[in-house]
């Protein structure tokens, strides 16, 4: 294949991963395609088309071909395109709508890389990233898996962009679905991180995965936490479909529980708005979570009462329930009978 930094970019920033677009063959044999796209190279590996065993890609294609094929993703740096042409078959998409996120499936191992796994998962690409393998410490992928093995696991995200699945093999296992069923909403747990994220915390409850969402950049308040680090949480959700924890570390400290057993059902309080979605605010009452939807809020005609808000108004409500389990404040002003917007 002719080198990526020889290709003209001209037409890249028009183009984005998901996009089907067509091609003239410039290249065939191992390992696959090289296209034209106007000035643009892409590449087609040969497991990324449709050939019966034995076949090649010169078998199929000649120079000067007009070929179709998905974008699975653009690199930046050496400007190029990596393509599918599979992936846009019927057959192809036929297998791929019959899944749904939750399914346990069992694939066959296509190909072994240093981050994890690709499967083959009834002809529809599956990946299993390496946090998502029941490897012991230290334990090297290629010790453990072999190119045609069969793998059990349990489906956590389908790709609408480049038409895969995202697995997990460890989910899938007995033992994981054992510890997991031990968890309820609202319990204190401890667990270890496993990874770190602008927006979220991975962690490691006991085997069991959680994460810890930056809700309104309140739950992971600075950088020191890091990987390997103790955090107690409580748990928000027990999520069935993917079998995780969506936890909550704030909810679990001394000083917010002190906070939150001062309130009870029907005090008028002042919160502070720290986010506006449709038909929902939240607030923050004296550091605790609080909620209102659009049936508690004052009525006006033709908007959602919600609109009326800004992140950062003051507003006084009623505290219409207080949640011990999740340890949150269900929160009213329209049965206070105030009409005043902020």
């Amino acid at each position: 294949m002719p080198s990526p930094s020889s290709t003209s970019t001209q037409s890249l920033p028009a183009l984005q991963d998901g996009d089907i677009v067509t091609g003239i063959v410039t290249s065939t044999g191992s390992p696959g395609l090289v296209l034209d796209l106007n000035g643009t190279t892409g590449f087609v590996y040969e497991s990324e088309i449709p050939l019966a065993a034995g076949e090649t890609s010169s078998d199929r294609y000649a120079i000067g071909d007009q070929v179709d094929a998905l974008i699975l993703w653009i690199d930046p740096d050496d400007y190029h395109l990596m393509l599918s042409v599979s992936r846009i078959s019927p057959d192809y998409l036929e297998a791929y709508m019959a899944f749904n996120i939750g399914d346990i499936v069992t694939g066959t191992v296509m190909g072994i890389d240093p981050e994890g796994l690709n499967l083959d998962v009834n002809g529809v690409d599956g990946w299993i990233p390496n946090c998502e393998l029941s490897l012991a410490d230290g334990e090297e992928l290629s010790n453990h898996y072999a190119v045609g093995d069969r793998v059990r696991a349990l489906v956590l995200f389908i790709d609408s962009v480049d038409r895969g699945l995202s697995l997990s093999a460890r989910r899938a296992s007995p033992n994981y679905e054992k510890a997991f069923a031990t968890f309820d909403t609202g319990d204190i747990v401890t667990g270890t991180i496993t990874g770190t994220n602008l927006g979220f915390l991975n962690l490691d409850i006991n085997g069991v995965s959680g994460r810890v969402f930056n809700f309104n950049n309140s739950e992971i308040p600075s950088d020191r936490y890091i990987v390997g680090a103790k955090i107690r949480a409580l748990i928000l959700s027990v999520n069935s479909v993917d079998r995780d924890l969506w936890l909550s570390i704030r909810r679990a400290s001394p000083i917010y529980e002190e906070a939150f057993a001062t309130f009870d059902t029907g005090d008028i309080v002042t919160g502070i708005v720290t986010d506006t979605r449709p038909g929902l605010l939240d607030l923050d009452v004296n550091g605790v979570d609080g909620w209102i939807s659009d049936s508690d809020l004052p009525l006006i005609e033709g908007k959602m009462p919600s609109e009326h808000y800004a992140i950062g108004d003051q507003v006084t409500v009623l505290v219409e329930f207080v949640d011990s389990e999740y340890r949150c404040l269900k929160l009213s002003i329209h049965n206070i009978g105030s009409g005043d917007w902020p």
